[in-house]
């Protein structure tokens, strides 16, 4: 093969399982010790609201409704896509700890075999792909209102006309902020 033997497709797989678990712990971090990893958190967490947006938006792509459903810091569908990569990422090297360390992982959980973490780990695998080809590219690429796609993952800054389609109601939240910023350094400054 042009890359090398099987030996160096395992290490490669290896390295960037490393990285995974790496990226992975980073994030645990952010999340549980960072103020604003707590807060992007909690606004991820599922709500009932986003049950109503899915209705609502179902409806709309069937041509049932005529309004979309207006979302705020996170769509439904982003909150899905975030929990999709956190589910898999815990599948993922959960799997491959026990694919990695045979023996150690027979010791501590005899119940998940090794036949049995190679097939999840490789469906997981597949399923992650999919996720990523069908849903995500066409959530952050292909959807004709971003075609043929958006910077936004770059430089982290969304356009006022972005914001205003995909995120109204985080838009009018960030706006009324402001606004009573500027009442407040008024209301001093009188």
């Amino acid at each position: 093969s042009y890359f090398g033997d099987v030996e160096t497709f395992r290490q490669i797989h290896r390295a960037g399982a490393a990285v995974l678990i790496l990226v992975s712990l980073y994030h645990l971090y952010y999340t549980m010790f960072t103020k604003e990893g707590r807060r992007e958190f909690i606004a991820l967490l599922p709500r009932e609201k986003d049950v109503i947006d899915v209705t609502i938006n179902s409806l709309w792509f069937l041509g049932l409704s005529k309004k979309r459903p207006e979302f705020g810091r996170y769509s439904y569908y982003e909150k899905f896509d975030y929990w999709a990569v956190y589910w898999g990422c815990v599948i993922m090297i959960g799997t491959g700890a026990v694919l990695w360390w045979p023996e150690t992982a027979a010791k501590y959980v005899p119940w998940l075999s090794y036949t049995l973490a190679a097939e999840i780990h490789g469906d997981e695998a597949i399923l992650a792909a999919l996720a990523l080809i069908i849903w995500h590219f066409y959530n952050v690429h292909f959807n004709p209102s971003r075609f043929p796609g958006t910077l936004l993952w770059w430089h982290g800054n969304m356009s006022r006309k972005e914001m205003m389609h995909d995120h109204p109601l985080e838009y009018y939240k960030r706006v009324l902020a402001h606004l009573r910023t500027k009442r407040q350094e008024t209301d001093t400054a009188v």
